[in-house]
C-alpha cells in the first residue's frame, strides 16, 4: 500500500472543511482579528496555500528560499477578500496534491530541509503541509465561535 493516496485525500479533505467555513464567515469578519489580537483569518488561509505550494516545490528537489517578515507581511496586505484566498489555498493544494501524486515511494522517504531548517523527510514535510491546514482550521473554527456561530459547517 501506498501513502500517496491517502496524503491527498486528507488535503483535499482539509481544504473543503475550510471552503464551508468559510463560506460562514463574513467578509468583514475574515479580513479583521478577533479583539485585536489575533491574525486576520484571510492571512492564515493564504498562508496554508501559499506554504502547501512551497512544500510541493521542495518535494519535487526544488530550493525553495523562506521568505523574510518584511515579504511575508506585503504578501499577506494583497489578500483583502476571501476569494482572494481561497484562490491561493486551492492553487498550492492542488500544486502540492499534483506533486504528491507524482511522487514515489523512495521519493517520500528522501531527505530534505524545511523552509525553516529543519531536516525531514519529504513525507514529513508533506504531512506537516496537512495538518498546518487542519491547525487554522481549528483556529477558524474558533474564530467563529467567538463571534457567536457554534456551527458544525463541515456537515453542510
Amino acid at each position: 500500500m501506498t501513502v500517496q493516496p491517502l496524503l491527498v485525500a486528507m488535503l483535499q479533505r482539509w481544504v473543503l472543511f475550510f471552503d464551508k467555513d468559510l463560506a460562514h464567515t463574513a467578509e468583514e469578519q475574515a479580513a479583521g482579528t478577533a479583539g485585536g489580537a489575533t491574525r486576520p483569518v484571510l492571512e492564515f488561509v493564504a498562508e496554508c496555500g501559499a506554504f502547501c505550494g512551497m512544500v510541493a516545490r521542495i518535494a519535487k528537489g526544488e530550493a525553495v528560499p523562506y521568505p523574510g517578515e518584511e515579504q511575508r507581511r506585503a504578501y499577506y496586505a494583497a489578500v483583502t477578500t476571501k476569494d482572494k484566498a481561497l484562490a491561493i489555498l486551492h492553487e498550492g493544494a492542488d500544486a502540492l496534491a499534483a506533486t504528491i501524486e507524482g511522487l514515489s515511494d523512495e521519493d517520500l522517504m528522501r531527505d530534505t530541509v524545511a523552509p525553516w531548517g529543519q531536516p525531514v523527510k519529504v513525507v514529513e514535510l508533506v504531512s506537516i503541509a496537512v495538518t498546518h491546514i487542519a491547525y487554522h482550521s481549528g483556529q477558524l473554527n474558533y474564530f467563529q465561535l467567538l463571534q457567536g456561530d457554534a456551527a458544525v459547517h463541515w456537515l453542510d
